[in-house]
């Protein structure tokens, strides 16, 4: 009877059966759950070292040639067709001053702007998005080395891809940010650093 008792243990530990809801690949995910605050002296934005934003960096944000406020022209229907918003690109060009994350297994919730918590799935599946203007943003959202990675294909406009991992030394969140597509004259890269906010930060 014992030697069965252990012959099913076996067989269920092969199996995978009893084992822990997080999966191996999940023990190995960084914990970015927190309340985190930019820090303009460690990061830097487009067109900038490390000195901070300024005013400089405020006339920066709309450099790139994205022609706003026009249209593509008439299509064979005789109707205009709106050409895509150029603000949802330009939104991931400005930092967002606090950041607040929430994490499950499956899922990770990070605040925008406005303080509206957005939930990824991060299983690697395409998400559409419908947008007010122009196509669907695809979303795609994983984990990989430890890190956090977002990506967005906004058509006719770009892609956006967003990397979230800790400094393991600061044990600070470090937001690596990407924007490329063929209405750029180059690729833009932008590092930005939070550092958690406690009680009575």
């Amino acid at each position: 009877m014992r030697l069965r008792s252990l012959s099913l243990l076996l067989a269920s530990l092969a199996l995978g059966i009893g084992l822990p809801a997080e999966s191996t690949a999940q023990q190995h995910h960084a914990i970015l759950s927190g309340l985190w605050r930019l820090n303009p002296d460690k990061s830097q934005e487009m067109g900038q070292g490390r000195e901070g934003q300024g005013q400089e960096y405020e006339g920066r944000r709309g450099a790139p040639p994205m022609g706003a406020g026009r249209t593509r022209g008439v299509p064979s229907g005789g109707r205009p067709e709106a050409a895509p918003d150029p603000a949802v690109l330009l939104t991931f060009l400005r930092p967002v001053l606090q950041v607040l994350i929430r994490q499950t297994d499956s899922t990770v919730a990070i605040s925008d702007a406005s303080g509206e918590l957005v939930t990824y799935v991060t299983d690697g599946r395409k998400i559409r998005e419908p947008q007010l203007i122009g196509q669907d943003v695809e979303i795609t959202a994983k984990w990989k080395d430890g890190s956090l990675s977002i990506e967005r294909k906004l058509p006719e406009l770009g892609t956006v891809r967003e990397t979230y991992a800790l400094d393991p030394a600061t044990r600070e969140l470090v937001l690596l940010v990407k924007v490329s597509g063929t209405r750029l004259p180059r690729g833009i890269e932008m590092r930005r650093v939070y550092e958690p906010v406690t009680e009575g930060n």
